[in-house]
């Protein structure tokens, strides 16, 4: 089976969750014997082929057709909420040989191109929502929005033509991550086969690290080897809600946990947001407990190490899809404190696999973090479970089996 995999863009210095997943199923896939390239715009990259292990990685060249055109929105556009078209991207469906499937993990204008070429070329193609659609908070979408500046959507002509809004009525099968996203689009697209499909991890890449890590990592960072150690792996950017971590631990610090340090893992996709975090720890007087640690290599064991490093992981999110985050710890035997929002109750056991924070509590959030830094029996009780939760239902191979049959179901029914 050949298999394209979509996305917006690839980039190895600034990725995130959908990169990795992405990446994931397709390596998997090889692994199995399938042909599964994973297509994209050169957004942030150099147009071209390259290969990550066994995976051939293609990007091609693109516009966001805005009026007039302008170095910053596009910059903003790069790292998130572009809605390009990607010609070569169009041909390459059009034209590669022996492709039975198409999976689309992006929403607009690309989508709507994959959707008319693989009509056009009469294979079928699957959508896969990672939280991009139904369920974006109307903050979120008022963000995206601000990122055009004052330019012009010069491309809006081309959605009625390449059939945007059919896009996923059209599609063989979709696949969402979180119940609240499922739900919605059952009763939007009642004629198309809806999925429950949730992301995976690669389990024995985070549980195989040398206990040793623990200590290297926190040296070469300039964290203190007796250090209470927070981590949050995610991009900088309002959505991941690092500014309510750096309230927790003020409060941590203020109520004795003088010991306690934080780490921000990940690559800036907000700049101004980032500017604030800096300036809110520096007006709180916390720059010695606070670490910046940029966003790690896609390749090579600094995530691992990280996770290694570290006593709890944090997402105090306002809104995740499903948070691959917490698979990771999970993986890597760290207990976790979340957000109570979007995918993550679907598949974290409050009290028993992580601890979930109702939205926006900073307080409970320092709370929680304060029981598991603090409790030793609760922070292996928590750690345990997860593990043994990740390892029975989230390991890759497992949620690439479910992934492929849905692949061929749709291919079956499509030459019917």
């Amino acid at each position: 089976m050949k298999v394209f995999q979509v996305l917006r863009r690839f980039n190895l210095q600034t990725w995130g969750g959908i990169e990795t997943v992405v990446l994931s199923l397709a390596t998997a896939m090889e692994k199995r014997g399938m042909v599964s390239p994973v297509l994209c715009t050169s957004a942030l990259d150099a147009p071209g082929p390259e290969r990550i292990g066994n995976v051939s990685i293609h990007r091609y060249r693109y516009s966001y057709l805005r009026v007039p055109p302008q170095a910053a929105v596009v910059a903003a556009l790069d790292q998130k909420g572009g809605n390009p078209v990607c010609p070569g991207l169009f041909r390459r469906i059009l034209n590669e040989p022996a492709l039975d499937i198409v999976s689309c993990h992006t929403m607009g204008r690309l989508g709507a191109q994959v959707r008319t070429a693989c009509l056009l070329r009469k294979v079928p193609y699957v959508v896969t929502l990672h939280g991009g659609y139904y369920a974006v908070p109307p903050d979120e979408k008022r963000r995206l929005r601000a990122q055009s500046g004052h330019t012009i959507d010069g491309g809006k002509w081309l959605d009625p033509l390449l059939g945007q809004r059919r896009y996923l009525a059209d599609a063989g099968a979709i696949f969402c991550l979180a119940a609240d996203e499922f739900e919605k689009a059952q009763q939007e697209n009642p004629n198309v086969m809806v999925r429950l499909v949730p992301n995976g991890v690669d389990v024995a890449r985070f549980a195989n690290i040398n206990p040793h890590e623990r200590s290297q990592f926190r040296q070469e960072y300039g964290i203190l080897q007796n250090a209470r150690l927070i981590l949050c792996v995610a991009r900088i950017d309002p959505q991941k809600g690092q500014d309510r971590l750096i309230d927790a631990i003020a409060m941590l610090l203020g109520a004795g946990l003088t010991d306690t340090h934080l780490a921000f893992a990940g690559p800036v996709t907000d700049a101004e947001y980032a500017a604030s975090l800096r300036a809110k720890v520096y007006n709180n007087g916390l720059e010695n407990h606070v670490h910046w640690l940029g966003a790690f290599p896609f390749q090579g064991s600094q995530l691992e190490r990280a996770y290694a490093a570290s006593d709890v992981v944090a997402l105090a999110s306002r809104h995740e899809p499903f948070g691959v985050a917490i698979l990771e710890a999970w993986a890597a035997k760290v207990p976790v404190v979340a957000s109570r929002v979007g995918g993550i109750p679907s598949f974290v056991t409050n009290g028993k696999t992580g601890l979930l924070v109702p939205d926006g509590d900073s307080v409970m959030l320092a709370a929680h973090l304060r029981r598991i830094l603090t409790d030793q029996q609760l922070r292996e009780s928590l750690a345990q479970q997860a593990f043994s939760e990740v390892t029975q239902k989230y390991d890759w191979s497992k949620i690439t089996d479910g992934i492929v049959k849905v692949y061929e179901e749709v291919c079956d029914q499509y030459r019917r």
